[in-house]
């Protein structure tokens, strides 16, 4: 899919393997779906007691990162939106789904 492996793990940064002492993760799922089409999903886990920023892997131009999942919120609204960039902000002790959607769908 798109070139990435089917299952990858990574740290804060992507394609970057997390150290001993990091307490923050990410694995990348990445295939077909079920009509065929090209697919990834992205689950960030921050075990820290502090905020860190996280960076998604690039995906192509036509694709971006929607925030599908979020232990840090209630508000529904938060869910579903489209990254501006690459970059996320990961709450104290939270975990976050993303899911790659078509830019021209949103």
């Amino acid at each position: 899919s798109m070139g990435f492996p089917s299952i990858s793990i990574h740290s804060s940064m992507p394609w970057r393997q997390p150290e001993n002492y990091e307490r923050t993760f990410a694995v990348l799922y990445a295939g077909k779906n079920a009509s065929g089409t090209d697919d990834a999903v992205y689950l960030a886990v921050n075990a820290y007691w502090e905020e860190v920023a996280i960076e998604l892997p690039a995906l192509p131009k036509e694709y971006c990162w929607l925030l599908t999942a979020n232990t840090d919120t209630q508000e529904e609204e938060d869910i579903k939106d489209p990254l501006a960039g690459l970059s996320f902000t990961m709450p104290p002790r939270s975990a976050a789904v993303f899911s790659m959607a078509e830019r021209q769908f949103l």
